[in-house]
């Protein structure tokens, strides 16, 4: 049976943690370079301005941020000050994680017509969310160890990244439930136009990235060993970023025309109540589509 904590195979570990990182951050800039026209075209005016863009765009902006400084930290030779680096970094990424799920959040509440208790529970998660990164930030603590680099240190120093993972992994577990079960009450509709989307793509990329998340969550949990603990906790970063992004631009293409005009019919009365989302739009045409038609009553006409 393998020793994980035999020095051999942390070493071992850590060269394949190394190049895991390479890996997972050349492939997210890949994809962020690859798609940065969807943000330019909000730019130059060529789609319609939208209150959500700034989540997708400053959540893909502070990963690609992340993955500078990490590939930075795990290649440097000399000295740095390894504390105020990786305070600054798990912010950065915290902050990134955040903007990928307020999309995943908005979208839940979307699909729920903003009901109060669900608008309630997403944020009551988003704020506890907040609190466990900010203590992750205030009690990981790392020195600088020649031959090793940045290092973390303390008796128990994996508690705060376990505790971050874990309430993550269980926030977006949530949200993937809760999207689940609010897709499945409006029956019929899962067949035709924007429901089929989201009860088809929209889950995949969800449960996908939740999926990611899960194997950082079992390897930071069971603690193998240091490198193993952390192996899969930038991948998870990735996997939601590009999932939440993914969907978030097939989402807004499925209803924009080229002129950036929505041309769905709708209540008027949605509009009063708040800003249209993509599906209020559907929401509002499939309860049009339901509602009962009497016959025109015929006068009578005099002889």
């Amino acid at each position: 049976m393998v020793n994980f904590n035999d020095p051999s195979v942390i070493e071992t570990d850590f060269v394949i943690y190394i190049k895991l990182v390479h890996l997972a951050g050349g492939l997210y800039m890949w994809e962020y370079f690859t798609t940065l026209d969807y943000e330019w075209s909000y730019i130059t005016g060529k789609r319609p301005y939208r209150r959500t863009i700034w989540l997708y765009a400053i959540g893909r902006l502070l990963s690609v941020v992340t993955t500078v400084l990490i590939l930075l930290a795990v290649n440097v030779k000399s000295p740095i000050n390894c504390q105020a680096w990786q305070t600054f970094n798990l912010f950065l990424s915290y902050l990134a994680f955040a903007c990928a799920s307020g999309l995943f959040m908005l979208r839940v509440i979307a699909i729920w017509l903003w009901a109060r208790p669900i608008v309630v529970l997403s944020v009551a998660l988003s704020l506890v969310n907040l609190a466990i990164s900010l203590y992750g930030v205030i009690e990981t603590r790392m020195t600088w160890v020649p031959g090793l680099g940045c290092t973390p240190i303390g008796n128990d120093w994996l508690a705060p990244a376990r505790v971050s993972v874990n309430a993550v992994f269980a926030t977006d577990v949530i949200l993937c439930i809760l999207q689940f079960i609010g897709l499945l009450r409006f029956g019929r509709t899962r067949t035709h136009g924007i429901w089929q989307l989201l009860y088809k793509q929209g889950l995949i990329w969800l449960v996908a990235a939740t999926m990611v998340e899960c194997l950082a969550a079992v390897f930071v949990n069971i603690n193998l060993n240091g490198p193993l603990s952390l192996m899969f906790e930038l991948p998870s970063l990735y996997a939601m970023q590009i999932c939440t992004a993914r969907f978030y631009r097939v989402l807004m293409d499925f209803n924009e025309h080229p002129d950036g005009t929505c041309p769905l019919e709708f209540p008027p009365d949605f509009l009063s109540r708040r800003e249209m989302t993509t599906v209020d739009i559907e929401v509002a045409r499939d309860i049009a589509s339901r509602r009962p038609s009497y016959p025109t009553p015929q006068v009578a006409r005099s002889s």
